[in-house]
């Protein structure tokens, strides 16, 4: 049952909720309406606005106006890992079951009435940790409407020197909506986009070519006054770069995703303001990359861990969800509700070939050779209950209090999990235009299914060897296999799973204060606290005491300086433990914490409307893997820091969700003459990383160590400012508008990747962000 909210897209007066304690909700809730879709600048898919505007997210990548056409982004908030994200379409769950955090179908804006994104506090049902993004099709009204959109590429600014992060070769795109009636009870909508791009990535000559193209059909009907049926259908084909990684990032290759969601809704409302709800659908999609025979070599430092690179074949990955609520009537002071919702994740995993091999260098030397084997197809599933009970108590005219109770039940490769996760909201109105609230809420992790890849036979594993490169020229031959080093799960045999796993929790504590000026003037700030607790790892049955330690100078944090220099140990594995490795998936006594302060600002007449918002925190953790990027620096990935123990050297630090101090400014402006203005800028802290260096002469090959913990070093800070300009000629009833749009106004060129290795060359700049972009557009409403 949706509400009115207390966190608000500034100023979007249908949203904007009355000074009234009871609508007034201390969960963090934006609501993006149709018009700040509309008006804000961005690439028009579900990630590019939230990754500028909204005050808590940090995103993965810089979306620089749609550089990443028809790819999901990787999001998080208030500490969580990316994998705990969750994406929601017309209430059903959108989620990749694989890995958590990406939606399996993209919805694009002019399809959209609403898009929300919520986290904390007592949401009535679970979703995880992490933050839920709703979104709400639109809905057929007694008219016909319908909106034509063209975009494409204007030009911009070239490549700088060092090259960018990723810049456009060229961007267009079209989308189509109409909604409207069919008979008196029955409506249809009808929305369609295509669209194409190609990029230059990290300085290549190449451009990679993307594609994205969706159909999406909604049939509304009106069964009396009481009851509505929805049914939707939509489809989606996108050909990506197989990834940026330098080993599937070069001679062209795609991936390929065919993706489709079905759902059917039954709404009922009673005189007596009972409601009842009821959906179900499927969401499924196959992708499928070749990336040939040929053995690739990748650079650690740049694209990460070997056993982290997508096996090369088919995947499949499918979810299906029956969820239901029950709200009576209100009971007094008691607004209750009643919810289930009971899904299944599955996946199949189909290698094209039973084995292949990936060369790892590191800095340029030769590392390791790393062979992974797959015979058959893998095909784990998850099955989830989710009960909940929900109260809303006005127990007083200044005091409201909102508490939830969801219920886990979860089985998945043999385990099984039963969690509560209460939360409880309280509300007060102290004096004149200021409230005080609190929460308390507690949310069981979400369980991507690449984690029960552990003890599965059918399931990826692989093994390491010296890489004797004789000739010196850094392409891997088979005569330049050393002997073996290591074995790698995370199938079985060498991969195995803890039958007593805890399930993983994280509990926040939030309190602030709220002063409602006026309908459409509210300032807030509040304080949060959260820790996550029982995170999984894999361990090595090989431990430190399988090394032989060393110790090597090293400054530490003050590079010039001699204050903090330090002895730092680096291990080097004894020959007798080669290829012993036994990986067993774990909980670990670690936990994750986050605490920040967040202040917004928010004023919303009809015409002009404004969102200001600051945040400063800390996110501290362990990630799964050394390095920076979102892939290494999480905590809920399993990787390698208690496989290795040069990887466990300080490995706590702050994550990749860690900015630091960050500013965001949305704003949009109806002009006198028809004229349309939409502006977002934003401030953030630079990216956490650690320095490393760099070992070539262990008996395991080339390695590296983190010499400081992750956030005694940051990049430089971004800033970007966007524009969109919408001017809007009047053709009888229809409307014909003319769009410019302008990203990275400033053409700002901080670095967003340094030179991390000990050295001459450590903090140089290697990559900036993308350069300025100007896009043209035409917009016809009808």
């Amino acid at each position: 049952m949706r509400r009115s909210v207390v966190v608000l897209l500034a100023g979007a007066a249908a949203l904007v909720p009355q000074v009234s304690l009871a609508q007034s909700r201390p969960s963090h809730t934006s609501v993006y309406d149709a018009d700040y879709l509309r008006d804000l600048p961005g690439s028009r898919d579900v990630f590019s606005l939230l990754e500028t505007s909204e005050p808590l997210t940090m995103a993965d990548r810089w979306d620089g106006g749609g550089l990443y056409l028809g790819e999901a982004g990787r999001l998080t908030a208030r500490g969580a890992s990316w994998t705990q994200t969750v994406f929601q379409l017309d209430g059903l769950d959108l989620s990749d079951p694989l890995v958590g955090g990406r939606p399996l179908v993209h919805p694009w804006h002019e399809a959209l009435e609403t898009m929300d994104f919520a986290i904390g506090g007592a949401r009535r049902e679970a979703t995880g940790p992490g933050p839920l993004v709703s979104l709400t099709t639109v809905r057929p009204q007694d008219a016909w409407k319908g909106v034509l959109a063209l975009d494409g590429r204007l030009g911009g600014s070239g490549e700088p020197a060092p090259p960018a992060i990723a810049r456009f070769d060229h961007w267009r795109r079209g989308a189509l909506t109409a909604a409207g009636p069919l008979s008196d009870r029955v409506g249809l909508l009808a929305a369609g986009q295509t669209g194409s791009s190609a990029r230059f990535v990290r300085g290549r000559a190449e451009a990679v070519p993307s594609s994205a193209h969706a159909l999406l059909l909604g049939l509304h009907w009106k069964a009396g006054e009481r009851d509505r049926f929805i049914l939707r259908a939509a489809g989606q084909k996108t050909e990506i770069p197989y990834s940026d990684r330098s080993a599937f990032g070069e001679g062209g290759l795609v991936e390929d995703e065919d993706a489709f969601h079905v759902g059917a809704a039954w709404e009922r409302r009673s005189g007596s303001g009972a409601s009842w709800t009821l959906a179900g659908g499927l969401t499924r999609a196959r992708a499928e990359g070749d990336v040939g025979t040929a053995v690739r070599t990748i650079e650690r430092l740049v694209d990460g861990p070997a056993a982290l690179l997508v096996v090369p074949g088919q995947t499949e990955r499918s979810r299906v969800e029956l969820a239901g609520t029950f709200s009576p009537a209100p009971l007094g002071a008691h607004s209750l509700q009643a919810g289930l919702r009971a899904s299944r994740g599955a996946v199949v995993v189909r290698p094209l070939s039973p084995s292949w091999t990936v060369a790892e260098t590191v800095d340029g030397l030769p590392g390791r050779v790393w062979e992974f084997a797959q015979d058959a197809q893998w095909r784990p599933d998850i099955d989830e209950v989710t009960l909940h009970l929900a109260d809303s108590w006005q127990a007083a005219s200044w005091l409201r209090l909102e508490a939830a109770l969801p219920l886990h039940l979860t089985w998945a490769s043999g385990l099984s999990w039963t969690t509560l996760a209460p939360r409880l909201d309280v509300y007060a109105h102290v004096a004149g235009p200021l409230t005080a609230f609190g929460s308390f809420s507690r949310d069981a992790h979400r369980l991507p299914l690449a984690l029960f890849a552990f003890g599965d036979p059918d399931a990826m594993r692989g093994a390491s060897y010296r890489w004797n490169d004789r000739d010196d020229d850094r392409r891997f031959t088979p005569s330049e296999r050393g002997i073996l080093i290591s074995r790698t799960g995370p199938g079985a045999p060498v991969g195995s799973i803890d039958s007593s796993l805890p399930r993983p929790r994280t509990d926040e504590w939030r309190v602030g204060l709220e002063a409602a000026f006026s309908p459409t003037l509210r300032v807030r700030l509040e304080g949060v606290a959260r820790e996550s607790h029982g995170l999984w790892e894999s361990i090595n049955s090989v431990g430190v005491a399988a090394y032989d330690q060393r110790l090597v100078f090293d400054p530490s944090g003050d590079i010039v300086g001699s204050s903090d220099d330090q002895l730092l140990p680096v291990y080097d594995r004894r020959p007798a433990s080669f290829g012993r490795d036994e990986l067993l998936l774990t909980g670990v006594a670690e936990d994750s914490l986050y605490e920040g302060v967040e202040l917004q600002f928010m004023a919303g007449p009809p015409r002009a409307r404004i969102w200001v918002s600051g945040t400063a925190h800390r996110s501290v953790g362990a990630g799964g893997n050394r390095s920076f990027r979102p892939a290494e620096n999480d905590q809920g990935l399993v990787g390698e820091r208690y496989d290795d123990p040069n990887a466990n050297t300080y490995d706590r630090g702050r994550l990749f969700s860690d900015r630091a101090f960050t500013i965001k400014i949305a704003g949009a402006w109806h002009a006198p003459g028809d004229v349309r203005l939409g502006t977002v800028a934003r401030y953030q802290d630079g990216q956490p990383f650690a320095r490393v260096v760099v070992v070539p002469d262990l008996r395991q090959g080339a390695d590296f160590v983190m010499a400081i913990p992750r956030g005694r070093a940051r990049y430089t800070f971004a800033i970007t400012w966007d524009a969109r300009l919408e001017k809007v000629f009047r053709v009888g009833r229809s409307q014909l508008s003319a769009v410019l749009e302008v990203f990275n106004l400033l053409d700002n060129v901080n670095e967003t990747e340094e030179d991390i290795t000990t050295g001459p060359e450590y903090r140089t700049p290697t990559f900036l962000q993308p350069p300025r972009t100007f896009r043209g557009g035409v917009r016809i409403a009808f």
